[in-house]
């Protein structure tokens, strides 16, 4: 008895808990620990789940069949657990009624029913899929890109051999970031799930933890880029627009790949150590073809355009 008193305690202050965190995030329900449901339909449902159980806890898998739920099936949601440490779920079950607003991902993990983008697939287990999820991530995308950019300006004024030293950090860092995340993004979504109450600030603060070092330093390198081909070529202009031009084409083809091929193949986790592996890879490449002394050479040997 005392041990039944203290499990409804338990129940009690979860509750409290729960909803003291939905009325400070204003979402839009709440749990009710005395099961006082608005709608009789849950009451129907919870008398037969007591006439299953009997005096256990709960009923065992098999003696709650489909037929037993078909007047309430089209509200259900079953999710299992298959994996933990990251913890992963699969939707056994999402009654028609709801497949009306979440759609039809009957059997799918919620990591593949999250939009196909990378990112989005790594906080949607711990945030969803929401507009603020999406909004938390475009805007660190679009600092990380404006503070690269404005960092690339200056690294690409500068002399020839700082410019490689200040080049290598970034790369170091962009790769350190990247294999970070691989190992540990689950747990510092995770984290600071549990311990950032506002959903505002705990997804900027996930999105600029993760991200925001990778994808300022990938934009750092644009600016130096530019600076290189146009030293060769002689041709602002022709240099930004090809440069640019291939780089959204290449994001183009990126996401179609990553969407349609590498995530239906491999997973994010996988993938995850895919995308440092290659990044460090392309970077130390790059940074060669950018920075080799025989390739400066045959570059400074070209007659500076004023001087035509």
């Amino acid at each position: 008895m005392h041990s039944g008193k203290n499990t409804n305690m338990n129940v009690l202050a979860a509750a409290r808990a729960l909803n003291q965190r939905a009325a400070q995030q204003e979402w839009y329900h709440f749990c009710d620990p005395t099961l006082a449901f608005s709608d009789p339909i849950y009451e129907r449902l919870l008398t037969l789940w007591r006439s299953k159980a009997g005096t256990r806890a709960m009923p065992a898998k098999s003696e709650i069949t489909p037929r037993d739920l078909k007047d309430f099936l089209r509200d259900i949601v079953i999710v299992q657990r298959i994996a933990e440490n990251p913890s992963n779920y699969i939707w056994r079950l999402i009654g028609t009624r709801l497949a009306e607003i979440t759609g039809h991902h009957t059997g799918k993990t919620v990591e593949e029913s999250a939009p196909p983008e990378l990112a989005s697939r790594v906080l949607a287990p711990f945030f969803g899929n929401s507009i603020f999820v999406w909004a938390s991530l475009i805007t660190t995308f679009l600092a990380a890109f404006s503070t690269g950019s404005f960092i690339g300006a200056v690294v690409s004024a500068k002399p020839i051999v700082n410019q490689g030293r200040i080049v290598a950090g970034l790369m170091v860092a962009s790769s350190a970031t990247l294999l970070f995340n691989s190992l540990w993004s689950y747990v510092v979504c995770d984290w600071l799930d549990l311990r950032i109450e506002n959903l505002l600030a705990k997804l900027i603060t996930t999105c600029v933890v993760l991200y925001f070092v990778p994808v300022m330093s990938f934009s750092s390198i644009t600016p130096v880029c530019i600076a290189y081909y146009d030293h060769r070529e002689k041709s602002a202009g022709h240099s930004a627009g090809l440069l640019n031009g291939v780089s959204t084409l290449g994001n183009i083809i990126g996401v179609l790949v990553v969407a349609f091929v590498l995530i239906p193949t491999f997973g994010t986790h996988a993938l995850l150590h895919v995308w440092w592996i290659s990044s460090a890879a392309i970077q130390i490449l790059l940074w060669f073809v950018l920075f080799t002394p025989s390739l400066q050479v045959s570059a400074s040997s070209v007659s500076p355009l004023s001087d035509r």
